[in-house]
């Protein structure tokens, strides 16, 4: 079952973006038979998959890695990409967990977060950070935002 939604791609429309050939890049695969789980897609900036026909869903691993390696590869070398302003480097990984991490400490914090809702709510506030591909610049500003106001939240006479 899928929790949310997102804009599923084909290996050539993910690597016609300009900025998937200049950016740091992970691709991950799932199994043969099922995919990544949602906890795995919440880790995800952006879904991709392969169109086969309706007979074959599924696909051999090893094919899965050469035709996205063979689209990103025929990408690269079609681009002549040469931007006047290098793209805003991405937040990394870690730096959004970070901000994650801080804006459940505040829900927790404003008793917004239910013990049952808490693995969910997490997955879909990490993929709409992972949405927005926030810079490191946004995303170090929204964790001293988180940050400040959670000290001010401790300071408050009880």
């Amino acid at each position: 079952r899928v929790e949310f939604r997102q804009a599923v791609e084909t290996p050539s429309q993910l690597f016609a973006e300009p900025d998937m050939l200049t950016e740091r890049l992970a691709l991950v695969f799932g199994p043969e038979k099922h995919g990544l789980t949602n906890e795995d897609l919440s880790h995800c900036h952006r879904w991709m998959s392969i169109p086969t026909l309706p007979d074959c869903p599924s696909m051999n691993l090893g094919q899965a890695v050469a035709i996205c390696c063979y689209e990103w590869a025929r990408q690269s070398s079609i681009s002549s990409i040469a931007p006047a302003d290098p793209p805003a480097s991405l937040a990394p990984q870690a730096t959004v967990e970070v901000l994650l991490h801080r804006a459940l400490l505040l829900l927790r914090e404003v008793e917004f977060l239910q013990p049952g809702n808490e693995p969910a709510l997490t997955r879909r506030l990490r993929r709409a950070l992972l949405r927005h591909r926030l810079t490191r610049d946004e995303a170090e500003q929204l964790c001293a935002v988180l940050s400040r106001t959670l000290r001010q939240l401790d300071a408050r006479p009880d």
